[in-house]
This record gives C-alpha cells, sequence and structure tokens, in this order.
C-alpha cells in the first residue's frame, strides 16, 4: 500500500471517529498539504 493509499484510508477512519478523530484528521491534512506543496517545489526545480 502506497504513503497516498494509506494516508487516504487514514483520514476516511479519522472522519468516522468523528470527535476523536479531529486531531488525527488535521494532522493527516496537514500532511497531505506537505506533499503537495513539495511536489509543487519540485516541479519548479
Amino acid at each position: 500500500m502506497s504513503l497516498k493509499d494509506q494516508l487516504k484510508t487514514d483520514m476516511k477512519e479519522a472522519m468516522k471517529a468523528r470527535e476523536a478523530g479531529k486531531v488525527a484528521l488535521s494532522v493527516i491534512r496537514m500532511v497531505n498539504s506537505a506533499i503537495k506543496i513539495q511536489k509543487s517545489i519540485r516541479k519548479l526545480n
């Protein structure tokens, strides 16, 4: 399973957990954002 697939799975689980998964969901979203930023930086270089 790739990192992208694992993040999607973890995000779904965090959304289902509702209140308990709010912190996890925030962290997963930050990781996804960081990955997207790194990809765009690499495209520019």
